[in-house]
């Protein structure tokens, strides 16, 4: 694909972000290669609709991911067809599963490279509230299906508030008081 200065400003801009010019610009070069790629001619009422289409479903994408469904469908990594609206549309949707994957995976990665603590422990002190969940079922206060019932965070809440949680604000009964 020849990529071209509009190309290059605007591969890393969400589609939504485009101006409307560019963005038509950028849609018939992928459809055009796609096309050359598929032995296909490119149509005009076929461009128009896939530029609606990536306008009102997949705004949000950066166009150098629009850009890689074109590439990929139309090389047959996405599936068989003809170069036609409903299978842009197809290798769109594929394409934004896996962007979304992949952005996930990011934010992950993220998260556990970071020194932050993964859970404010002064507001959810989690270890003093499995602490409690435990001494709960030890005791026989409660069986394995209430310790289920008992949430975690939500106990670890209220002992980061410096309220002192029993079984009732859980809706459960001491068992050892039956």
């Amino acid at each position: 694909m020849k990529f071209d200065d509009v190309y290059q400003t605007y591969s890393n801009y969400p589609v939504r972000e485009v101006p409307e010019e560019h963005l038509k610009h950028l849609i018939f070069l992928f459809v055009a290669d796609a096309a050359l790629n598929m032995g296909s001619n490119v149509e005009k009422a076929n461009v128009d609709r896939v530029i609606e289409i990536i306008r009102d479903h997949y705004g949000f994408l950066p166009v150098y991911v629009i850009c890689s469904a074109f590439v990929k469908g139309s090389m047959g990594y996405l599936g068989e067809g003809r170069l036609i609206p409903k299978n842009i549309n197809n290798w769109l949707r594929e394409i934004r599963v896996e962007y979304e994957r992949e952005a996930e995976h990011k934010r992950i990665e993220e998260r556990l490279n970071s020194n932050s603590p993964p859970v404010d422990l002064v507001r959810y002190p989690m270890g003093e509230a499995l602490i409690k969940k435990i001494e709960w079922l030890t005791s026989g206060a409660i069986d394995g299906d209430d310790y289920d019932k008992i949430d975690l965070k939500v106990l670890a809440e209220m002992i980061g508030f410096g309220q002192q949680p029993t079984l009732e604000d859980f809706n459960l009964i001491n068992r050892n008081q039956c």
